[in-house]
């Protein structure tokens, strides 16, 4: 007695079902293995075992074709048919459906042909089983991130997406969560023609012919309601008796030079020189802050640069203690260019925060807040904040990003999985995790 095995991993795409409008197609992840469970003379006994590794299936026909002329003579859980070299397994009513991570097994014995080789070619509802499906690749070329734009504006679109295993069916363009343009053939390009003025982040999402997407990093833009001033970092931190820096610069290049004078809210222990600035293309300028050596309270002022015709910009600083070690400093300076709005780590949800999870290109994670960040993104914001309030004594942030995560990442009574009508397959705010990585990204 000899007993074979042949795995097939597969990637089945279905239609989803009959509305009108054009659904998007499911992907359904599955494994067939074909075993030999016993062999004589003339003849063999096997059996066919498809893992789904995906969506629900309902009602399924497996077929596949004998490569050395074998025949099956009697069949068990499920409806046999042969024409020539081919086979064909329809379920049995009582086992139309395979769950989510379910099984369905069919078994028969059968005659040799010339040999006794496994099978290859399975396919399921009539698409082979050629693999796991592979998802496609894609990178935003434009717009550049760090890109400015003043109103009315019309942003161009452009990325690259390839698919290893198939082909592209379409590329998204996004702001933030709305889709602006869509194209399906490469050069995969577009244009946003109405955006809004405020920061926005632009993403490209490559879709490919069995269903997979993947997301590309994203590029952080600025859109203005008119001429503006740019300042950064929003907030900077200097130790007492010393200096630090801050840039200054225009939203667009002016069409004549501009004079931009920096003001003055608050403590007079810091100072900032030069006070003004002639500004004739949009490259940046750097200004200096001073803070008086005199000891005393720690201040704090808003330096704000103005011009006439322009939106003004401003930079809140802080002094430090001259004592602060290096480490706190650079920990300080690294924290002000995280949290500027700029910087496009956090997104805004009314008074809260939310964090960005990094793209990430070995495996994809079951996202928890609108399918745009993860536990571990949010666990390092509370670090983040806890560091900070340690370092400086204010835990207002700290008290913030709590609050974030009890109201944005922790799942409410109706979202727990111990939930009686919690289905890990079809979450409002959760996708499907997989013991094998092959088995990602997960299809949301």
């Amino acid at each position: 007695m000899t007993r074979r095995t042949v795995a097939l991993m597969a990637a089945v795409v279905m239609a989803a079902g009959g509305a009108p409008a054009v659904a998007a197609p499911l992907a359904v992840a599955c494994t067939v293995t074909y075993q030999i469970t016993n062999e004589w003379n003339t003849g063999f006994g096997a059996t066919a075992t498809i893992r789904n590794d995906g969506d629900v299936i309902n009602g399924w026909n497996l077929t596949w074709t004998f490569p050395d002329g074998q025949r099956v003579t009697q069949g068990w859980n499920g409806t046999f048919s042969q024409t020539g070299a081919v086979v064909s397994v329809t379920n049995p009513d009582w086992a139309r459906t395979i769950p989510a991570g379910g099984t369905a097994q069919v078994g028969f014995n059968g005659s040799k042909g010339s040999a006794n080789r496994p099978p290859t070619n399975f396919a399921v509802n009539g698409v082979a089983c050629t693999g796991p499906n592979q998802p496609p690749s894609v990178a935003l070329t434009a717009p550049a991130t760090g890109g400015t734009y003043t109103l009315p504006a019309t942003i161009p679109l452009a990325a690259t997406a390839q698919d290893s295993d198939g082909t592209i069916a379409k590329v998204e363009f996004y702001a933030d969560d709305t889709l602006i343009a869509t194209d399906i053939s490469a050069p995969y390009t577009g244009t946003w023609g109405a955006p809004t003025a405020g920061d926005h982040r632009i993403t490209a999402k490559a879709s490919d012919n069995r269903g997979a997407a993947t997301t590309s990093a994203p590029a952080m833009v600025k859109v203005l309601a008119g001429p503006s001033i740019l300042a950064t970092p929003g907030t900077v931190n200097v130790r007492q008796g010393q200096t630090a820096t801050f840039d200054v610069s225009l939203a667009t290049a002016p069409s004549q030079p501009v004079t931009v004078t920096i003001g003055r809210s608050g403590s007079t222990d810091l100072t900032v020189t030069p006070a003004t600035l002639t500004f004739s293309s949009a490259a940046k300028q750097t200004v200096t802050v001073t803070s008086a050596d005199n000891g005393g309270d720690l201040a704090s002022a808003t330096f704000t640069a103005t011009a006439t015709g322009y939106a003004p910009a401003s930079v809140t600083v802080k002094e430090i203690s001259s004592s602060t070690s290096d480490f706190s400093k650079a920990f300080l300076d690294q924290y002000n260019k995280i949290k500027d709005p700029a910087s496009g780590y956090f997104r805004k949800f009314g008074d809260l925060l939310v964090p960005y999870h990094s793209v990430e290109t070995l495996m994809v994670e079951a996202p928890d807040h609108g399918h745009q960040t993860t536990s571990e993104a949010f666990s390092y914001y509370l670090w983040l904040e806890a560091s900070y309030g340690r370092a400086t004594g204010d835990w207002a942030p700290f008290k913030s990003a709590w609050a974030s995560m009890e109201k944005f990442i922790i799942p409410a009574k109706a979202d727990q999985p111990t939930n009686d009508k919690y289905n890990a397959s079809k979450p409002a705010t959760y996708a499907p995790e997989h013991p094998r990585m092959d088995k990602y990204p997960s299809q949301l």
